[in-house]
């Protein structure tokens, strides 16, 4: 099989081993973009690339993406199995710590996939993150899973913990488990988590959603921000000072006003697909030679050619 520059790829799979949905698994294309791993179908333009380019590193995490055509497919599971053998077997590469899976609510209590989930970080050694909801793809910020979306966030699956929700955001800001993670009331304010922090609106006022311009306020990963919404009624500076005393002191010392931005995006910030039916079945690895990978050598993705598939050893 051939191997192409920024690609992950499987090598010498003796298909008899194969199921007949791994099989299909030759139809997705995983590949490097950056530090991170896009893995899409091969009729799809790698468009999501343009986003993992201003996803910042952390050093032993990866975060694998699935496109919307890999949310589709019946063989995601095998893809992302494929991807987590070649990471974990790198010749002279030290393995991830963490590895966050950009798949709609695979961390969902009532999702089927959740032992496919524990199995993995069992057998691999790692963290796994996973979302418990929605998320939305938030240029400069990273990936958000929370309130707005009716999520609850990325839940961490170990051998020791079975899914609790770890945070918000991917990257974790330094202050993330300093602010409420559902929002906070008071005075006829709301509080809501948005990427960069906290925003603060009236209580009756249009709820947060992702085409909200404080969406877009970057991240500043040492301290969190608090954004106003303006020209609202009630949203007093005695109110705004009212809600913050409900939140903990090393929050409220570390908050930076922010004014919410002059205009909404252009267009909202992309959120993920539905969720995938692919079935999330446990099977033992077949024996044989064990799947490699090139590493991360170019930031931007290439076009991969339908010789160069990743499946699933």
């Amino acid at each position: 099989m051939m191997m192409r520059r920024g690609e992950l790829a499987t090598a010498m799979i003796d298909e008899q081993h194969l199921t007949a949905s791994e099989r299909r698994a030759y139809e997705l294309v995983a590949e490097w973009c950056g530090p991170h791993v896009l893995i899409r179908h091969g009729d799809e333009e790698a468009v999501e690339s343009e986003f993992l380019a201003t996803v910042p590193h952390v050093p032993r995490h990866v975060l694998i993406l699935a496109s919307p055509g890999a949310h589709r497919h019946t063989a995601l599971p095998h893809s992302i199995r494929a991807v987590f053998h070649s990471l974990c077997s790198r010749p002279g590469v030290p393995g991830p710590r963490a590895v966050w899976l950009a798949v709609t609510d695979l961390g969902g209590p009532t999702n089927s996939a959740l032992d496919w989930v524990r199995g993995m970080a069992a057998e691999f050694g790692v963290d796994v993150l996973a979302p418990h909801g929605t998320f939305a793809m938030v240029a400069g910020c990273g990936l958000y899973v929370g309130p707005a979306l009716h999520a609850a966030g990325w839940r961490r699956f170990t051998a020791e913990d079975p899914g609790s929700v770890f945070s918000l955001r991917y990257p974790v800001p330094s202050w993330e488990s300093l602010l409420p993670r559902e929002p906070v009331a008071a005075e006829g304010l709301v509080a809501e988590p948005v990427p960069a922090g906290l925003v603060v609106r009236a209580e009756r006022s249009v709820p947060l959603g992702v085409s909200e311009p404080a969406f877009r306020v970057p991240v500043d990963g040492r301290r969190p921000k608090l954004i106003v919404r303006g020209r609202e009624p009630g949203v007093s500076q005695a109110a705004v000072t009212a809600l913050l005393d409900r939140l903990p002191p090393q929050a409220r010392s570390r908050l930076v006003v922010v004014p919410p931005p002059d205009r909404p995006p252009a267009q909202p910030d992309p959120v993920s697909p539905p969720p995938p039916t692919a079935p999330w079945r446990r099977r033992s690895p077949p024996s044989g030679p064990s799947a490699t990978a090139t590493p991360p050598t170019s930031p931007r993705p290439r076009a991969a050619s339908r010789s160069s598939r990743t499946s699933a050893p």
